[in-house]
């Protein structure tokens, strides 16, 4: 969830939402913000989330494949996951970022391809200044 700002723009649409962070100081900051969010401080490769409980399930910026099996189980029927990370084009520019944390090219697309992809792209992004390279997906789950 980091600082919310994904979470704040739901909450704005009149969403629940349930951020999880494993960074205290993120989730203080976010419930301090935003104070209709819930939110809690958890290591996700250390939990487990329901079973067909969510609607939406955003990941930003944060990749471990592990957890991509627990998306699948914890959207309900119809949900949607939206998932945007770094892929190894960003070795490019930052030989210091350990591939593990990297998507290979195609691999996002490849690790959903059953579902119903809505849009998913493979590209570079510069924002104020921030050059990264991203792959994203919008799925729904079947």
């Amino acid at each position: 969830m980091g600082l919310g700002g994904n979470a704040a723009f739901l909450l704005a649409r009149g969403l629940h939402v349930i951020g999880l962070d494993i960074s205290e100081v993120a989730v203080r900051a976010a419930k301090a913000r935003w104070p209709g969010l819930h939110a809690a401080v958890v290591d996700l490769s250390h939990f487990n989330l329901p079973a067909a409980t969510f609607d939406v399930i955003v990941n930003f910026y944060f990749l471990d494949r592990r957890l991509w099996p627990m998306y699948r189980r914890a959207l309900k029927p119809g949900g949607v996951l939206i998932i945007e990370t770094l892929t190894h084009e960003m070795l490019t520019v930052r030989p210091d970022i350990d591939p593990i944390y990297l998507l290979k090219p195609g691999e996002l697309g490849a690790a959903f391809e059953d579902w119903q992809v809505v849009t998913q792209r493979e590209t570079w992004l510069n924002d104020e200044g921030w050059l990264r390279a991203v792959a994203g997906l919008v799925g729904r789950r079947s």
